[in-house]
């Protein structure tokens, strides 16, 4: 008996207990560079092989073929608008942290100073956009301009807290809104 709670502590814990997820994107002198948990990405070795690939411009098989259609019509079964509408008001939303820091120069002083404004209310826009989706705690930003200049550098942030359980009920509402779309196009008269 005390191995049976021992372990249904355990695996309670592993589907609730919400599991930090740390993504960091920069962009600095036209280079984008992505790290998950301080690893990098490396996206050149990545953009190399698809250049090779096609080059070589090889014939799809069947297979293939048959596959991306099954993909496209699950796809295009998903009920968009209810799922959108699931998610939003979702009452389990994954937490998420924001700290973004931008520097940028445009070559005109005052094309710098529209953009300046512009990016505000960008970062208020994307706030919001957010908080539909994700449980946003803490958003931060840091908008830093100079004159006279030409660069653009981007450094962002993120944070994830992510529970096995509420990836469970997200997957749930997906699979819930391809079938009600499903049940609408079996209703329908022919």
């Amino acid at each position: 008996m005390n191995y049976f709670l021992f372990i249904l502590t355990i695996i309670l814990a592993i589907l609730f207990c919400p599991i930090p997820l740390k993504l960091k994107l920069k962009y600095i002198n036209k280079k984008l560079e992505i790290f998950i948990y301080k690893k990098n990405l490396n996206l050149d070795k990545k953009t190399k092989s698809n250049k090779i690939n096609i080059e070589k411009k090889e014939e799809p098989s069947k297979e293939g073929g048959i596959k991306r259609k099954f993909s496209k019509d699950k796809l295009s079964s998903i009920d968009i608008k209810s799922l959108l509408n699931d998610l939003i008001y979702n009452k389990f939303k994954v937490k998420m942290k924001i700290k973004s820091k931008v520097d940028y120069s445009l070559s005109d002083a005052a094309h710098t100073a529209i953009v300046y404004g512009y990016a505000h209310q960008g970062f208020v826009l994307l706030q919001l956009i957010l908080k539909l989706f994700f449980k946003v705690n803490d958003f931060k930003y840091d908008l830093n301009f100079e004159f006279n200049k030409s660069y653009i550098n981007v450094e962002t942030e993120c944070i994830f807290f992510i529970s096995l359980a509420k990836i469970i009920y997200v997957c749930f509402l997906v699979f819930k809104n391809i079938k009600r779309k499903d049940k609408v196009k079996i209703s329908q008269p022919v």
